[in-house]
């Protein structure tokens, strides 16, 4: 585990996080960082990945389908868009996009199978609720 929470850690997380192999828990939350690299999100045995209340501002592009993650937590920062490969996040049971800046529809949402708590408030969202 690696835990940096409510620190003053800002600017970008380097691409050389890819080297934590054996990391089941990342928390960055309550920090000033504005990017992470897909690469943390895809490490091979990271089970929850906290990044609330920070400055992201985007979700990084990149092949989520191998990713065995099932936490995700990344309210409360800047986030506009997510990518179409976000929702290959198929392990995925609690995630938390709450207070951003999201516009997009709800469609990609109904491929994340194993969803048990999704949260999604204080976004733009729009269009149907996914089957």
């Amino acid at each position: 585990s690696i835990d940096l929470k409510a620190n003053s850690v800002y600017g970008h997380v380097p691409d050389e996080i890819s080297l934590l192999v054996d990391v089941e828990y990342l928390g960055l939350s309550e920090n000033k960082i504005r990017s992470i690299p897909a690469d943390a999100i895809n490490l091979p045995n990271l089970k929850v990945l906290d990044m609330h209340k920070n400055r992201l501002k985007e979700i990084p592009e990149g092949d989520y389908g191998s990713s065995v993650l099932e936490e995700l937590y990344l309210s409360f920062n800047n986030i506009a868009t997510i990518p179409d490969g976000f929702f290959e996040l198929r392990s995925v049971k609690v995630l938390w996009l709450a207070n951003n800046e999201i516009s997009s529809t709800l469609t990609g949402f109904g491929k994340m199978t194993l969803l048990e708590e999704l949260d999604l408030e204080s976004n733009l969202f729009f269009g149907p609720i996914p089957e």
